[in-house]
């Protein structure tokens, strides 16, 4: 066993076994990554192909992938993928790409899957492959979100993976609505905001346009906290990227200021922007810098939805947290029920939002 599925397994202990009998989710843990292959001769090393290793309540061990899934062939369909999938019009190629990575990544383990009733997918995976909307890979008649739900670990050590019921949590609802040169206003801030507040179970506190300042977003408790602004994130000076209050835009250092790790918010959802992008040695983004500063979990984008379609899918998301048994599900039932409106059945309107962190 290589050191790093050593130290893998050696993390996940008894998790999966746990989760199951606290939740009813049945997880498995996907790690991904490219691997070197010594030819059939012995005499030279093969291109990198993927690798695959899976772990579950019954076991671990490594699964055998497609010749084919080369890490030049993978990445360059990833690459095709993330171009298509961002169009809200192009459902044959998008499936048509999501086909071919779906063959590489979840064919292989799908069997095993089967068997073992798995219903939750934990991936763990090489940071090439980490900018990937994983829950519309298509396997020719369903998408992948419609089977299991998700969610991205960037290690599992990072964070506590025990399952905490958020069904009464307190929320920190945070957004700006009004024009903030150079940003345009955002039209639906304000009703995604209402609809958590007249929603959710628990006492909200609501920080619209000036309200949302830096003093005020200290931490007070809240298990959950909620922002809906512009975000800009830098790839090449990841220190200089912002998300926008009224007074300040927030740099990486003012996350360290907030008291996340202190009192351990245990979800934040990051509804505007691409959130989830990063660079090599910020691998998720803000969501990453999130849980850096004590975030157990994130609901972040991989781009920029149009703001009606994201107040649509995290307004149910809100809905069915306040029901389904983990956070991974309650996106997961979110989703397909954008897949079942004609007005945003394609992944372009869904496909962005993935869990990072516990998924749980």
């Amino acid at each position: 066993m290589r050191l790093t599925q050593k130290a893998l397994v050696d993390n996940v202990g008894d998790t999966p076994e746990r989760i199951y009998r606290t939740t009813g989710q049945n997880p498995a843990i996907i790690y991904i990554n490219f691997n070197s292959y010594i030819s059939a001769n012995n005499s030279e090393i093969d291109q990198r192909r993927l690798g695959i290793y899976l772990i579950t309540s019954k076991g671990q061990w490594p699964i055998e992938t497609p010749q084919d899934a080369t890490e030049e062939n993978v990445l360059k369909t990833l690459d095709a993928y993330k171009v298509e999938i961002e169009k809200p019009y192009t459902f044959i190629e998008t499936r048509e790409i999501g086909y071919k990575l779906y063959s590489w990544l979840i064919s292989p383990v799908e069997e095993e899957l089967r068997k073992q009733n798995i219903n939750n997918l934990v991936f763990v995976m090489d940071s090439e492959l980490r900018p990937m909307a994983l829950s519309a890979l298509y396997d020719g008649e369903k998408y992948l979100i419609e089977k299991y739900s998700i969610g991205i670990m960037p290690g599992l050590s990072l964070v506590s993976n025990r399952h905490v019921n958020l069904k009464n949590s307190t929320v920190l609802a945070a957004g700006i609505s009004k024009e903030k040169p150079p940003y345009p206003p955002l039209k639906y801030v304000k009703n995604e905001l209402e609809s958590i507040s007249q929603s959710w179970p628990g006492k909200v506190d609501v920080l619209l346009d000036r309200e949302f300042t830096f003093s005020n977003l200290k931490q007070q408790g809240h298990q959950i906290v909620h922002f809906v602004t512009r975000t800009e994130f830098s790839r090449v000076k990841p220190e200089l990227s912002t998300i926008n209050s009224w007074d300040k835009e927030l740099t990486v250092d003012d996350f360290s200021k907030l008291g996340w790790f202190d009192s351990r918010v245990n979800l934040l959802v990051l509804s505007g922007g691409s959130t989830t992008v990063g660079n090599a040695k910020y691998k998720f983004g803000f969501a990453g810098f999130a849980i850096q500063s004590g975030v157990n979990s994130v609901l972040s984008s991989l781009w920029d939805l149009d703001d009606q379609s994201t107040a649509t899918l995290i307004g149910e998301f809100y809905n069915q947290l306040k029901v389904a048994p983990t956070k991974s599900e309650a996106l997961r039932r979110a989703q397909v029920s954008m897949i079942k409106n004609p007005d945003f059945r394609h992944p372009a309107h869904w496909a962005s939002y993935t869990i990072i962190g516990n998924p749980w």
